[in-house]
């Protein structure tokens, strides 16, 4: 399945957030797992940019799955 960029909404951008606040971590350090800037991290989680496919992947990995595609994009029809 391949997806689109959603329009850049705080709210979807939120989940990224929300995840790292409850397991108490800085954006620093997601950043670091991430392999992005910490200024990478925050304007995700601010809705200004979303995450390129490649890092997608890796944010399922670190959240376990709880942040993933359909936060950042929808399916292109």
């Amino acid at each position: 399945m391949t997806y689109a960029p959603l329009r850049c909404t705080h709210v979807h951008m939120n989940k990224l957030m929300d995840w790292r606040r409850k397991h108490r971590m800085s954006r620093r350090e997601l950043a670091e797992q991430l392999g992005v800037t910490v200024e990478t991290v925050r304007r995700w989680e601010a809705g200004l940019r979303v995450p390129r496919p490649a890092t997608m992947a890796r944010i399922r990995a670190v959240t376990g799955g709880r942040v993933g595609p359909g936060d950042f994009y929808e399916p292109k029809k």
